[in-house]
């Protein structure tokens, strides 16, 4: 996935993705480290993460936008 397909990763998506690692087990402490720095911000993880919130955002936005 380029930059221009990949949805705008916040520190919320990070930490999310990072959680879920934990409880999930099946990752190390290492690599939750990794999720929450920003490293694996190209994951399908952190992008799935990322991608609900865009979405949820922008329903929070058109629902504003009709009450207005």
């Amino acid at each position: 996935m380029d930059k221009a397909e990949q949805p705008t990763i916040t520190q919320a998506d990070r930490d999310a993705a990072a959680a879920y690692w934990k409880v999930s087990m099946i990752g190390s402490s290492m690599t939750q480290k990794l999720y929450k720095s920003g490293e694996f911000d190209s994951s399908l993880i952190v992008q799935a993460f990322a991608r609900r919130a865009a979405e949820e955002r922008a329903k929070l936005l058109e629902r504003s936008n009709d009450t207005d």
